[in-house]
């Protein structure tokens, strides 16, 4: 908010007008007028009090731009970011792009810093993934191969070129070298990497395998039938990432980021927001950040350190109203809500 002052010269003024500095006072209005109308000292008083509260208004404005940061600031990208992925140890992230490159930040609350750019697939990146260490970079694409990158190096370690029969989808690592994919036309291959085939091969359907999981043990690979269901908004829901054994946070079409409880199910609100719609959800390897890839090439973080305490201020029996809860923006959202904002200024 910025105010127009217009000024005027005292020196100048006095003489276009030939008024004396004794003639230059304030003038009070002719005997005529209502009794009840203020005097022009009164006005003045009055401007200088809305003055004294538009100040306010800029100070509570100043005060939270002066804030110090607390998550990196944006990753502006020249190329759609399909997928992202979080180093399990270090403040590290892999961007895979639409190009078919992995872009390697490291970030920190001040900056984030470009440390490697791999050049590795003819076609758009279709996953990112380190494995339980952090020494290796895997990476699957449209071109149907899958490639094991030396995350210090940054050169090949392994790359099988014809991997599936069609494009590889989705890749996720387990521990002891294996890995698992799952291509466009509803393939799963299990791999070791000191073999050069795969150890197992099924055909679970005619669809896309979007995304697979497993249980600690890593004896069983889940994918397909859900057991329970999540009621979430009406915006279709393209990713999805746990904070908690009971929190989520999801995103899709509509570019916002919604924290959710899962028992009892309720909405908590709003964790960030982008203008477009996002692609993909990861969390940091310490859980206090979360980012997201949007169709705007950009990557943003958002610091979500404080669902610690959420799971035990949750009230089972408090009824919720839901639509108020979804509109809700979380601490870790750039938007501020306004019964927030003006609360610290009446």
């Amino acid at each position: 908010m910025t105010n127009d002052f217009r000024g005027f010269d005292k020196n100048s003024s006095d003489e276009e007008s030939g008024m004396s500095d004794d003639d230059a006072g304030i003038s009070e209005f002719s005997s005529d007028s209502d009794e009840n109308e203020p005097t022009q000292v009164e006005e003045t008083n009055s401007m200088d009090d809305d003055d004294d509260d538009e100040d306010e208004v800029v100070k509570a404005i100043k005060a939270e731009k002066n804030k110090p940061r607390d998550h990196p600031p944006t990753i502006l990208c020249d190329d759609f970011i399909v997928d992202i992925s979080f180093h399990p140890s270090r403040n590290l992230i892999a961007l895979g792009n639409i190009s078919g490159d992995v872009l390697l930040y490291e970030y920190s609350n001040e900056e984030t810093k470009l440390i490697n750019t791999l050049e590795l697939h003819l076609n758009a990146i279709r996953d990112v993934e380190f494995d339980d260490d952090g020494a290796t970079l895997f990476s699957a694409a449209k071109d149907k191969s899958i490639m094991a990158t030396d995350v210090e190096t940054g050169k090949l370690k392994q790359c099988f070129e014809s991997a599936h029969e069609e494009p590889v989808y989705r890749l996720l690592c387990l521990n002891n070298n294996k890995i698992v994919t799952g291509d466009d036309g509803g393939t799963v291959k299990l791999w070791d990497m000191r073999q050069p085939d795969p150890v197992f091969s099924i055909k679970i359907g005619e669809e896309h395998v979007s995304d697979m999981i497993t249980n600690d043990a890593q004896k069983y690979l889940e994918f397909g039938l859900h057991s329970d269901e999540y009621i979430g908004q009406k915006h279709s829901i393209q990713c999805m990432v746990p904070i908690t054994q009971n929190i989520v946070v999801t995103s899709g079409e509509d570019g916002i980021l919604r924290a959710s409880h899962m028992f009892p199910q309720r909405q908590l609100g709003i964790v960030g927001q982008h203008k477009l719609p996002v692609e993909n959800l990861d969390i940091s390897h310490d859980g206090q950040y979360i980012a997201s890839c949007s169709h705007d090439n950009d990557v943003k973080f958002w610091n979500i350190s404080y669902f610690e305490s959420v799971d035990e201020l949750i009230d089972v029996n408090k009824k919720q109203n839901k639509k108020k809860d979804m509109s809700n923006n979380l601490p870790s959202s750039s938007v501020k809500n306004a019964s927030d904002f003006f609360s610290g200024l009446v």
